[in-house]
């Protein structure tokens, strides 16, 4: 049978558990899987010889964002967040939109042009 290879990393658990479904739903009968890669492959092709250069990881700093400017501090946003859990019967989030960590932990960078965020992944407990 065909095998459907996806990046893990490019997509939210919400997004996978959807996907996985419909796929079950539409392609198991006809053995076609689903498996993670172990790596980009884009990353594997897109190599020096490329035409076109793949961009540079930003070397600017991530900064506080003052909380007279947030509105709210770090701990307080962080303690609101561990209720929220608590209630959803969960212990931990994982974040990976850049304006969500950013809001919640206060900080701002210059990773995205034209945005204040930063390239990050977070784990709140």
């Amino acid at each position: 049978g065909a095998v459907v290879g996806f990046d893990p990393w490019t997509m939210s658990s919400t997004v996978y558990s959807q996907f996985a479904a419909a796929f079950k739903e539409k392609a198991a009968d006809k053995g076609i899987q689903m498996k993670p890669l172990d790596g980009n492959l884009v990353d594997k092709v897109w190599t020096e010889d490329s035409k076109v250069s793949m961009p540079t990881v930003s070397k600017d700093p991530v900064f506080i964002h003052d909380v007279k400017y947030a509105g709210k501090s770090v701990v307080d946003k962080l303690t609101d967040l561990a209720k929220e859990l608590e209630a959803a019967g969960q212990d931990r989030i994982l974040l990976t939109a850049l304006d969500d960590i950013a809001w919640l932990l206060n900080l701002r960078g210059a990773d995205v042009n034209f945005n204040p965020v930063f390239l990050s992944y977070c784990i709140a407990c």
